[in-house]
């Protein structure tokens, strides 16, 4: 008869885990994911100023190429590629309709300004190459920021923002971070325009009420 001692499964035993261990193990844990987010935060930041400063330095090349090219044909590409208004493209090279309208029959135009249309073609030649469902970029460009204020993607232009612009046509950031950055106090301006309305008075003229005065419409 086999000894019932014998068939008893025997319990392994299991070390004991100490309340130090219990605390200090989710410590250290939270230290290296921590340590491990920094450096990724690190990284991102650095790959993102590599990449805008490799950017400009593309924007920077194709500007030296086109200003090879006479203002001429510089301007028949901004308005036969991308249909630009000549008061548009006046507002952005700083000049008069006028003057653009005279630089297309051949009036001498100034290395400052012949700079200016150069930039501003390959500035659009690469946008549109960051997005190309972007095919009417006049619009594109007059187009708000945000909704909540009248900055428009032409004006961050006019200040010299660049390569953010592009980062926003290729979807890395939205209109809202961009104004984050670059237009201090942007969001009180826009508190202060929601606080009122413009309504149609009765003989066709607008006013600006407080929202709180202005009636529902019916209907």
């Amino acid at each position: 008869m086999t000894d019932a001692s014998s068939t008893i499964i025997p319990r392994h035993s299991v070390a004991p885990t100490t309340h130090t261990e219990q605390i200090t193990e989710p410590a250290a844990l939270l230290a290296d994911t921590a340590e491990l987010r920094d450096e990724t935060t690190e990284t991102s930041s650095e790959a993102m100023q590599l990449h805008r400063n490799v950017e400009r330095l593309h924007l920077g090349q194709m500007t030296r190429e086109l200003e090879a090219v006479p203002p001429t044909a510089l301007l028949d590409a901004l308005a036969d590629e991308f249909l630009f208004p000549w008061s548009l493209l006046a507002r952005i090279v700083d000049v008069s309709p006028t003057a653009v309208r005279k630089w297309r029959r051949g009036e001498t135009v100034t290395p400052t300004f012949h700079h200016r249309l150069a930039e501003f073609l390959g500035f659009c030649r690469t946008l549109q190459q960051r997005d190309p469902r972007i095919t009417n970029l006049p619009h594109w460009l007059e187009m708000p920021l945000d909704a909540r204020v009248d900055i428009t993607r032409v004006d961050l232009f006019l200040q010299g923002v660049r390569t953010e612009l592009l980062d926003m046509a290729a979807g890395r950031r939205t209109g809202e971070n961009l104004l984050d950055e670059t237009v201090s106090g942007w969001r009180k301006r826009a508190d202060r325009s929601e606080q009122f309305q413009v309504l149609m008075d009765d003989d066709g003229m607008p006013s600006i009420v407080p929202r709180s005065e202005a009636a529902p419409r019916e209907g």
